[in-house]
């Protein structure tokens, strides 16, 4: 745990890049009108943006909104580049002259997401409202949301290696819920004691892992009684081949449903797709996907919630 601690607080000391969706919210009168999400093209360059239009809709209201896709599909299904890159700020005159630097670029507060070591809020979570109705939730679920989602988002700059570095932020930030308000926070609970706050270690740890995992499926729901293909990413970042069994199997309600081993082989610093066939039950419900590995001792393990309807 301590080796893990002090690699966060190292990862903070870099402050690159970042990789958020950029997201910009238009309000008037306590009430969201506009929301712009903008994604770039496929030649990486121009940002096409697609806006989803509020109209009084009070914040006090109901606001799980997603995208008719889901929210996971519009944010994770496209591969693309980190933005805040060195060439996204050339003046018109060097981008007309062909300027392109090809830096490597390290990404750095890339899950746009935090909370106070309580669990409250902090100045800059209007997602925590638009996409789980937060202030709706407890504390315990809005750390599991923060850390699921961070996990995910960690799992995908990983595997997709548009980035020559993802760095957590951050090691150790402030903390302030009676005020003056803060931006960001971390993600201890004990910091004397180097703590950390449960669902972010349980989540985030394997989510980081030498040998990583991604569950590469994003849709909204699934339809009940198909059947499914699973691409499950496995992210070599050792000097040494990884070659182990990847489980991967269905949940419900904490009593698993179906299994499935295969063999992975990752050479050393690759990424290789493992893909599982999967029959979605019949019975509709909320089902969790759980990709995993156990070596020496260490659970690494990804998770994808899946709603069947």
């Amino acid at each position: 745990m301590k080796r893990f601690a002090i690699l966060s607080a190292v990862m903070a000391v870099f402050m690159v890049s970042c990789g958020n969706p950029p997201v910009r919210y238009i309000t008037e009168n306590d009430k969201i009108l506009e929301i712009t999400f903008h994604r770039p093209t496929a030649q990486q360059t121009l940002w096409n943006r697609t806006r989803i239009i509020f109209i009084n809709m009070p914040r006090k209201t109901s606001l799980n909104f997603e995208p008719e896709q889901g929210y996971k599909k519009e944010f994770f299904d496209t591969i693309r580049n980190p933005f805040n890159d060195v060439n996204d700020f050339l003046p018109v005159e060097a981008r007309n002259a062909g300027v392109n630097y090809d830096n490597p670029r390290i990404i750095n507060e890339y899950c746009a997401l935090f909370l106070n070591r309580d669990g409250s809020y902090v100045l800059f979570n209007r997602l925590f409202d638009v996409l789980w109705e937060g202030k709706h939730q407890t504390a315990q679920q809005r750390f599991e949301i923060w850390s699921r989602a961070l996990a995910a988002k960690t799992e995908y700059w990983r595997a997709h290696r548009r980035a020559a570095g993802v760095l957590y932020f951050c090691g150790l930030a402030y903390n302030r819920p009676n005020g003056p308000q803060n931006w960001t926070c971390d993600n201890w609970m004990d910091v004397p004691n180097l703590t950390f706050e449960p669902t972010f270690y349980k989540y985030v740890k394997p989510a980081f892992a030498p040998v990583g995992l991604m569950i590469d499926i994003w849709e909204k729901d699934y339809p009940a009684g198909a059947k499914i293909n699973v691409p499950v990413f496995v992210v070599n970042d050792l000097e040494q081949p990884f070659n182990e069994d990847i489980q991967l199997s269905l949940w419900l309600d904490e009593q698993l449903v179906s299994t499935a081993i295969k063999k992975a082989t990752a050479g050393p610093y690759k990424v290789i797709t493992v893909d599982f066939e999967v029959a979605i039950p019949d019975q509709t419900g909320d089902y969790l996907m759980k990709a995993e590995y156990t070596l020496e001792g260490e659970n690494v393990f990804c998770v994808r919630d899946i709603p069947v309807k």
